[in-house]
């Protein structure tokens, strides 16, 4: 801090010891300035009644006076009020800049709210719960066709066994029964000449075969049964749907029925990928008839074997559950990072069923061979 007392150059102090007064010569302020002595009770006045401060003020007897400088004051008003306005504005920047960041951060739960335990939140209008891996669904929209009764005894899922016989009256036709020797690819055998399935259950058997002899560089698979003509399969009826058959292995010289250990257990792993299941599973007896059989697969495409694969359904088991579903409240089913909808439509007995089908996506229908109709949506 500057001392507001500072001699102005030039100046000069005298002392007068006899009269016992002190007279400045000049001062800093160019002004009066009393000082009382403790030895004399005279007073010291500086020389003139009045002179002009290095300010401009003017010094009286009386006392101090300084005449004011407009000019300064406009200078520091204005100083003032640019402060001010800069300020202003980095306080309304500093609010922009705070509402742009908060506007991009995603809104948060309000206070008090809690998030049910053990579940993650999902965008309700992806009905595919956000996973960017299944291929996005668009809502699907309905109208009508009409199917024959008879259709019920047709189709990729109809369910063959002791208790629904095949229908041989109504169900030909919706096949192509074919050798599967002139069919195969080279990556699997096949016993004879023979031996049948339909084109289509060739054809992803092969996609099948293929793959499962590249992953474990082997192909000697041997398809040893599939479908059968009427009167020859009365034990296994399922063989003449023309979608079931059986499979060995060859080690050597020999073939061995085909059993899902070690490196050959890949095509039991995969083929629900493909549209397989195991049609006579070990733990399904008192459901199949049947004892377990490893070696016996039927095609029943791919949502479909991936679902019954994934909740360890027999396909009696799987038949049967479909019926509590409609195109109202379909079974949603995703595999190979698709999603599908399933759903039954009841049969009317002997006459025209109208059915609810999708107008806007692609669908396939299959009887169950008992009562119903079973209409797949395709992604």
């Amino acid at each position: 801090m500057y001392d507001d007392f500072r001699n102005n150059s030039g100046g000069s102090d005298s002392t007068n010891n006899s009269s016992g007064r002190l007279r400045s010569g000049n001062l800093n302020s160019g002004g009066s300035q009393r000082i009382r002595s403790g030895s004399d009770n005279g007073r010291i006045r500086s020389s003139g009644s009045s002179r002009r401060s290095s300010y401009g003020g003017n010094r009286s007897a009386g006392g101090k006076r300084i005449k004011p400088r407009y000019d300064r004051l406009a200078a520091a008003g204005l100083i003032f009020i640019l402060i001010i306005f800069f300020f202003a504005s980095c306080a309304k920047g500093c609010s922009k800049s705070n509402n742009s960041s908060n506007n991009n951060q995603p809104a948060t739960a309000p206070s008090g709210s809690t998030k049910p335990s053990g579940e993650n939140p999902q965008n309700t209008s992806d009905p595919n719960g956000g996973d960017p891996h299944v291929t996005p669904a668009t809502v699907t929209e309905y109208g009508t066709a009409t199917f024959d009764f008879t259709k019920i005894y047709q189709g990729d899922l109809i369910l063959v066994n002791e208790q629904h016989p095949y229908n041989f009256d109504y169900a030909t036709g919706d096949t192509n029964i074919v050798p599967i020797y002139k069919n195969r690819n080279d990556s699997y055998s096949v016993k004879d000449y023979e031996t049948y399935l339909d084109l289509n259950v060739i054809a992803q058997l092969n996609a099948l075969m293929a793959d499962c002899s590249a992953a474990i560089s082997y192909n000697e698979f041997r398809v040893v049964s599939g479908w059968y003509d009427k009167g020859k399969a009365d034990d296994f009826p399922d063989y003449y749907a023309g979608r079931s058959f059986s499979i060995s292995t060859i080690i050597g010289k020999e073939s061995n029925r085909y059993k899902p250990e070690g490196k050959y257990a890949w095509f039991n792993d995969h083929c629900a990928e493909y549209g397989f299941i195991l049609r006579y599973p070990a733990n399904k007896e008192v459901l199949t008839g049947k004892d377990g059989r490893a070696y016996t697969f039927r095609y029943v495409g791919v949502p479909h074997a991936s679902y019954m694969k994934e909740n360890d359904l027999s396909l009696e088991e799987y038949i049967d559950k479909l019926k509590a579903y409609t195109n109202l409240n379909p079974l949603k089913i995703t595999a190979n990072d698709s999603v599908y909808e399933v759903y039954y439509v009841q049969a009317s007995a002997g006459s025209v069923t109208e059915a609810p089908v999708p107008t806007n996506k692609t669908y396939s229908s299959s009887g169950n061979n008992i009562d119903g109709f079973i209409i797949t949506v395709l992604p």
